[in-house]
């Protein structure tokens, strides 16, 4: 009895005893492949031993290579669809493609095939998927009313843009681009439409608080800020283009103003003639009175943003377009903040041009112009 019990263990023992480990496995062979090849006579190493022993072995083994993949290409069935011409000439309406959709069943071949049909023919200016939410609309109950066609969001840019952009890339002989130059041809495309089209691009200033900082920051504003706004606002409102080489007329006359900050005053000083050139006067504030006298601080846009802020913020969730464009520009920058500040500025920035859309209205803009008297 004692016997067979004692037999029955050793049996299931064997059976269920672990199996090695892969580590200990690798260890035991790679110690017998040594025994088996590496010479202690010999003048190399025995690592360089093993690797032309496991060469030589590689090379006498015939590799076959592996079999090709059989792809299997579903064909898609179609149907022969004739279509009458638009009405228009170029487009179908949207009313002539209900007519001609809706009385084919739904989710039949012939369905797809007129659907494929008439974006092949560019008798619409949209892909299937805007012609089945149409459709599936009007078999909802909803009515199509004959809208122009929405052709969906205009391109970051042209290709007219994209050729210009590779003709210059081509010209560039031994130069290397990567990413961030494509990016900055994105970048300037888009600034440039916006300033055609009259919009003022924003600006953003990190400035360091070195000797002669603020007056450089001065002249930038006033050379590629102020100046170049002044004449945009004269050629969308008044048709004049300082760059055909004209005088600015004296009914085009501009004024501003600045506070008492020696930085601003020399600034100010230093580009005298080109505000002469450009026809602007520029006024500076009474000594102490910038918080009576001046627009911006006596409207309301300036407490309005404060007063708004502890209810705005991006979180800590996935950052969105803009979040990413400043964190990138944090990233090259070199600065040495806290990750509290940082992430505040961050936050501020993310949300600013948000929450400026929603204060800046024209009723508090010009509430600090009435209220300074000008």
């Amino acid at each position: 009895m004692i016997i067979k019990a004692s037999s029955t263990l050793e049996g299931i023992g064997t059976i269920l005893a672990p199996a090695a480990g892969t580590k200990y496995v690798f260890n035991r062979n790679e110690c017998k492949r040594k025994r088996d090849v590496v010479d202690e006579s010999s003048t190399l190493s025995s690592d360089l031993q093993l690797v032309m022993n496991y060469i030589s072995e590689t090379d006498a083994q015939e590799i076959t290579p592996p079999k090709k993949k059989r792809t299997i290409t579903t064909r898609k069935v179609t149907e022969s669809v004739s279509l009458p011409e638009p009405k228009s000439g170029k487009y179908y309406t949207k009313t002539e493609v209900i007519n001609i959709l809706s009385p084919i069943d739904k989710g039949s071949h012939k369905l797809a095939s007129t659907m494929a049909e008439m974006v092949r023919l560019r008798y619409v200016p949209v892909k299937v998927c805007a012609l089945q939410r149409m459709l599936r609309k009007k078999r909802g109950g909803k009515a199509i009313v004959d809208t122009p066609w929405s052709i969906g969001r205009t391109g970051i840019a042209s290709p007219d843009e994209m050729k210009g952009f590779a003709e210059f890339v081509n010209k560039q002989q031994g130069r290397t681009f990567d990413k961030s130059d494509i990016r900055d041809f994105l970048v300037k495309t888009q600034r440039d439409r916006l300033t055609a089209a009259g919009y003022v691009p924003s600006h953003l200033f990190l400035m360091r608080n070195t000797a002669g900082a603020e007056k450089e920051m001065h002249k930038h504003y006033h050379e590629h800020i102020l100046i170049p706004g002044i004449n945009a606002q004269r050629k969308k409102y008044h048709d004049f283009d300082i760059d055909a080489g004209s005088p600015v007329p004296k009914d085009l006359h501009a004024v501003t103003w600045c506070d008492g900050a020696l930085s601003q005053i020399a600034a100010t000083k230093c580009n005298a003639e080109l505000f002469r050139e450009n026809e602007i006067t520029c006024n500076k504030q009474n000594a102490a009175r910038t918080a009576v006298e001046q627009s911006c601080d006596t409207g309301t846009v300036f407490r309005a943003l404060k007063a708004s802020l502890p209810s705005y913020t991006v979180g800590d969730g996935p950052p969105g377009p803009m979040k990413q464009r400043i964190l990138r520009l944090f990233d090259n920058l070199v600065l040495k903040l806290k990750p509290t500040k940082k992430n505040a500025l961050v936050d501020f920035l993310s949300i600013l041009s948000g929450l400026a859309t929603r204060v800046c209205t024209k009723s508090n803009i010009q509430s600090g112009f009435i209220a300074a008297g000008k």
